[in-house]
């Protein structure tokens, strides 16, 4: 049978049920399970985000993040330069069960900001889209 494809899983994402694994088997898709990287560099790489520890690491500095601030923080930064808005980090990052305004992302992204932000005379490498939402913008020289 030919290939139709692969299908990568992401373990941030959680497990296939193997009877869907069988059917798209069957149906001719190769399934494969993305391994997690053991840390994610943040802006200008000074900063860490450790995927297994869900924290931040500075150097010899450890940061804490609450669940919700780092599920956000993963999905963007799994997407570069791509913006979210607040109900897409809702779905994406925070738990099907959330039931709070759209704007306790603002919340949320501020403090992500004020924990990823070292050095307050640079900006952050979460910006601000206005009308639209937020992205991550890896360290580009200090260019927007």
């Amino acid at each position: 049978m030919e290939s139709k494809g692969t299908i990568i899983v992401r373990q941030q994402v959680g497990t296939m049920s193997g009877s869907l694994r069988r059917q798209l088997e069957e149906e001719g898709y190769r399934i494969v399970r993305e391994k997690e990287p053991c840390s994610l560099p943040i802006g200008d790489g000074s900063l860490e985000l450790m995927v297994e520890g869900h924290n931040l690491k500075c150097g010899e500095e450890t940061v804490h993040l609450t669940p919700s601030e780092y599920n956000i923080l993963y999905t963007m930064l799994q997407s570069p330069g791509r913006v979210f808005s607040r109900d897409q980090l809702i779905t994406y990052a925070l738990d099907a069960s959330f039931d709070g305004y759209d704007r306790t992302i603002d919340t949320y992204i501020k403090s992500i900001r004020r924990k990823i932000g070292r050095d307050s005379s640079k900006p952050s490498c979460i910006r601000t889209v206005h009308g639209v939402g937020y992205k991550y913008v890896p360290d580009n020289g200090g260019k927007a």
